[in-house]
């Protein structure tokens, strides 16, 4: 059993990179899918070289008012295969909870989700968070 992500991203080059290396330490590089609409920063770079060194999956979709339709077409094909399958927006960040842990090792969080427990799995966002403690 996997987990594969599916995020709608523009212009977040600034949380990018640490996003896709922690999200890579939980899931297969080859599980993170990634729609880029048509970013202007360094975004797509970013993308082009993880696509190229880690195996990420990178789509371009350039009409925002259908992402959420995109998004859900680009799932389905995926849904026979996988039994867990993410949106996740491009500054949200999965932690696992169990037993007041917080675990983010890829293996740790694969042999949870075959055993009969109840696992915890938060989506973060670390920069809305920091905001409110302001």
């Amino acid at each position: 059993m996997y987990i594969r992500l599916f995020s709608y991203i523009q212009n977040e080059q600034l949380l990018l990179r640490d996003w896709l290396d922690h999200h890579g330490a939980i899931v297969p590089w080859w599980a993170i899918h990634i729609v880029d609409n048509n970013s202007t920063d360094d975004t797509t770079n970013i993308l082009q070289e993880y696509k190229e060194e880690k195996g990420i999956n990178v789509y371009i979709h350039d009409d925002y008012k259908l992402k959420g339709s995109y998004l859900t077409q680009l799932m389905i094909r995926y849904k026979a295969q996988e039994s867990i399958l993410i949106p996740i927006d491009g500054d949200e960040f999965i932690v696992l909870h169990k037993d007041n842990k917080i675990i983010v090792r890829s293996f740790i969080i694969q042999s949870h989700l075959n055993q009969p427990t109840m696992v915890i799995i938060t989506v973060y966002q670390p920069i809305k968070h920091i905001n409110r403690q302001i």
